[in-house]
């Protein structure tokens, strides 16, 4: 029991030594901060190249001073808001920077802010970065292309003669809105936030278009045969009667 006794005081002792000392941590928290802004360059991480703007954070009410500081040197001093600075990473040696503010404000207290790090590089550095996003991008995108193309092409090999199978590929199949026709959307086409813009392929019209039900694909095909049947179907046969009355219009009563 006493063994409890005492391990409950020390728990308790722990927890009032703790509660001041986290009071003083928040009131030593700095009130200012200094952030980095990318307005034209590279960035990846710590590395940026290009122009960037540094300002102040915090309530500049009270502020009467600014003075940015670049590795401890002095860049440039505001006293006058907005504090910020803007600057290009090509004036400054290339390599690992630190960024920080001395801040004075009118009641005569003077703050540091707490340092950021960055390194500068060089544009071929940076030019060489940026291209080393790029291409791998560009070749998942071109990826992504060729086997959904392939995928298509496949499946209609697989399924040449499949009705509205054919229409109904990778991307789905679609209704022309210009000429009502079924026709398979391609990879070709752009996702829009209303549908996909894909040109349609018999009337060569572009339209936003939606993925159709394979009812409504059988529908539009259904249409599209009998308009077919229609615009083939052969003549009626004539009569004897249209015969004669056709002949009647070259007979001459004097030729005998």
């Amino acid at each position: 029991m006493k063994t409890r006794k005492v391990i409950a005081a020390l728990y308790v002792l722990c927890a009032l030594l703790l509660v001041p000392l986290g009071s003083a941590h928040a009131q030593t928290e700095k009130p200012y901060r200094v952030s980095l802004r990318r307005d034209f360059g590279y960035g990846s991480g710590m590395d940026i190249q290009g122009r960037m703007t540094l300002s102040l954070k915090g309530d500049d009410s009270l502020v009467s001073r600014v003075t940015f500081l670049l590795d401890g040197e002095e860049l440039v001093s505001k006293e006058v808001a907005p504090f910020s600075f803007s600057f290009t990473t090509d004036d400054y040696p290339s390599g690992v920077h630190q960024f920080s503010a001395r801040v004075e404000t009118t009641d005569g207290k003077t703050y540091m802010t707490d340092a950021l790090t960055y390194n500068f590089l060089s544009k071929e550095a940076a030019n060489k970065s940026t291209v080393g996003i790029i291409i791998p991008l560009l070749g998942l995108v071109a990826g992504i292309a060729l086997l959904s193309w392939l995928i298509q092409y496949l499946g209609s090999r697989k399924k040449p003669n499949s009705g509205v199978q054919a229409y109904n590929g990778f991307y789905g199949g679609a209704v022309c809105s210009k000429c009502g026709r079924p026709f398979a959307r391609s990879l070709l086409g752009m996702n829009m936030v209303a549908g996909r813009l894909e040109r349609c392929p018999h009337c060569g019209k572009w339209s936003l278009t939606r993925r159709a039900s394979l009812a409504e694909l059988e529908a539009a095909e259904a249409a599209e045969r009998a308009s077919v049947v229609v615009g083939e179907a052969p003549a009626q046969p004539r009569s004897e009667m249209e015969d004669m009355l056709d002949d009647s219009k070259y007979y001459d009563p004097s030729d005998k």
